[in-house]
């Protein structure tokens, strides 16, 4: 049996390049759900998250002919009960790395396999992860440099663990992939339900 066509719906430089860890064959096709159309307040975080990736896996699916198992993902950073999603400008991200700063905050991502058959678009299956992630504390004029590298700017959290934020953060506590913006165990365990497999 040929392994199933896979689509990325996200165009993250990140998922795509953790996806890609898995040696998996994949296509990448953004997909234009309109996250707005979510009533965040009436879920819970990691519900959200797994309502808006099963939203950007849908968008695509539903332009899909034929076989494919499409992939959609949604990351967010809570603190306190606010969300911290990615900044509107510098001013937005460096007030979100300032209320971040000596925190330890939380950091969720939702993931979406939906199935297409025949062009048709079958029953998803969702996953989730939650990440503790602890912050020293940032002087402001470190908050003000980092901002400047343009780096938070796509970034939920205004933060790449990946990136120069390595050097605000001490400890984390969960997988750290699922900072990055894609939890590939809970992804391998959604594959193997597909009977499709890594290795």
């Amino acid at each position: 049996m040929s392994a199933p066509r896979i689509i990325l719906a996200s165009t993250s430089p990140r998922r795509r390049e953790l996806l890609g860890v898995l040696g998996l064959t994949f296509d990448v096709i953004g997909s234009d759900y309109d996250e707005d159309s979510l009533d965040r307040d009436s879920l819970t975080p990691q519900d959200w998250v797994m309502q808006l990736a099963i939203g950007k896996a849908a968008a695509v699916a539903a332009q899909t002919q034929g076989d494919a198992l499409v992939i959609g993902a949604d990351t967010t950073v809570t603190l306190r009960g606010e969300y911290f999603n990615k900044p509107k400008d510098p001013a937005d991200a460096r007030r979100m790395l300032t209320e971040l700063s000596n925190q330890t905050h939380q950091v969720y991502t939702g993931i979406c396999i939906l199935p297409v058959t025949n062009g048709v678009p079958g029953a998803p299956l969702t996953d989730y992860a939650v990440t503790d992630v602890t912050f020293d504390p940032i002087p402001t004029e470190t908050i003000n440099a980092y901002v400047a590298t343009g780096e938070p700017l796509d970034k939920a959290g205004a933060y790449g663990i990946q990136g120069k934020a390595l050097a605000f953060i001490p400890k984390i506590n969960g997988d750290y992939f699922n900072v990055v913006g894609l939890p590939l165990n809970k992804l391998v365990a959604l594959f193997a339900r597909f009977d499709l497999s890594v290795w």
